[in-house]
């Protein structure tokens, strides 16, 4: 099964993700080119890794420092439809900068935004595509 990866160092996990997804250590970046090159490459390689090589309909991308709440999952699984429904939507996340209990009045609210929330969210392989 899964095991969690808490109390494991950086490296550890950096070595995990590579080992289970088979990642190239490092991926090139020309010179002069900045660390954002580096990033969207890690991503493409990654994406096209779980969407091709092992042939997922959707994936939910995560911030390596995230703590997830009990219905983490329970909350994708729901709201995976959206993205099946409705071709202008792009992506769903879990993420609200302003969720925090005191600024919440409706935790059962979803909100529709043109910000891109890119600490978690669930991407469907006909964007990718």
């Amino acid at each position: 099964g899964i095991q969690p990866l808490g109390g494991v160092s950086a490296s550890q996990k950096k070595c995990v993700s590579h080992h289970v997804f088979g990642l190239s250590d490092r991926l090139p970046c020309g010179p002069g080119q900045a660390a954002s090159v580096y990033i969207a490459r890690h991503y493409k390689e990654t994406l096209d890794k779980m969407f091709y090589t092992f042939g997922h309909s959707h994936v939910i991308l995560v911030e390596d420092d995230m703590i997830f709440a009990p219905d983490f999952l329970l909350y994708f699984e729901q709201l995976a439809f959206l993205l099946d429904t409705d071709p202008t939507l792009w992506c769903i996340s879990s993420w609200n900068d302003n969720g925090f209990e005191p600024l919440v009045d409706d935790s059962e609210r979803l909100y529709r935004t043109q910000y891109f929330p890119c600490l978690v969210w669930l991407l469907k392989k006909w964007l990718w595509n």
